[in-house]
């Protein structure tokens, strides 16, 4: 609880605490990876009004214990978070962490996208790794633009190369 220089309750100190424990909670969850922590983990994640890294953490560890509904959780965190760069780097960390084929369909689509080169570059270095064919029309649409950022153009080139055996 907080209280102002008066001595009276501070409100936003309290609900700052309150953020602070459930990001907290929502970490232990993830690590204890228990049963009993999976439905909780998925009704943080279905409450859109709950904190950004709250929910995040929720995803990471459905995700981590192989619910596909944490991929999805990830993927949505990253699109809604173009503003809170924390939040989107945190989602797309834990998303490569995973080394998961359940992320792909994913990183196909940022390959493509108007994405921070940074984001584009990482998705293509994925998408490699994971010897992903279905990627190749992506990576040649990124090859064929005529104004792509040189460097997601070279790295899409290679990784085309790579994927299809050239």
């Amino acid at each position: 609880m907080g209280y102002d220089r008066r001595g009276t309750f501070d409100r936003d100190a309290q609900r700052e605490e309150d953020v602070l424990l459930r990001r907290a909670a929502a970490t232990g969850l993830r690590q204890l990876q228990t049963p009993e922590s999976i439905p909780v983990m998925e009704s943080v994640l279905a409450n859109p009004g709950e904190d950004r890294l709250v929910r995040l953490s929720a995803a990471y560890g459905l995700a981590e214990s192989g619910r596909s509904t944490g991929v999805a959780g990830l993927t949505r965190i990253f699109e809604e978070s173009s503003g809170d760069e924390q939040g989107r780097g945190l989602a797309f960390r834990a998303l490569t962490s995973l080394n998961d084929e359940r992320a792909l369909p994913f990183m196909r689509q940022l390959v493509v996208s108007d994405a921070e080169p940074t984001y584009r570059l990482q998705a293509i270095r994925f998408v490699t790794t994971q010897g992903d064919q279905e990627a190749l029309s992506a990576l040649q649409a990124v090859i064929d633009a005529p104004d792509e950022h040189t460097a997601v153009r070279d790295a899409a080139a290679q990784a085309h190369r790579i994927l299809s055996g050239r």
